[in-house]
């Protein structure tokens, strides 16, 4: 049995005339168009607030720090071993 692949997918000549012409000639093809609406300029300050927030969370920062001074910061050892395997995993 054979199966064709391209059964159905023939173009007529003229069509293939027109292809054509637009893949030698892009000018003639029709134009592309951009077009912005609202919801563009909300994720635009969306994005500009994102990138304007501080990269760490000092506020977190400073309490786990204050809690190693302490000596009041304490990790299991099956969550240390959990992300030292995650991090090998991940690289």
């Amino acid at each position: 049995m054979r199966i064709d692949l391209n059964a159905g997918g023939a173009v007529p000549n003229n069509q293939l005339e027109k292809s054509t012409a637009a893949h030698a000639n892009p000018a003639a093809a029709e134009p592309d168009e951009a077009r912005i609406s609202s919801s563009d300029s909300s994720v635009s300050a969306l994005a500009a607030g994102a990138l304007n927030a501080p990269e760490t969370r000092t506020h977190k920062v400073e309490a786990l720090r204050a809690q190693i001074r302490a000596g009041t910061y304490l990790v299991s050892p099956s969550q240390i071993a959990g992300s030292v395997l995650e991090h090998i995993r991940a690289h």
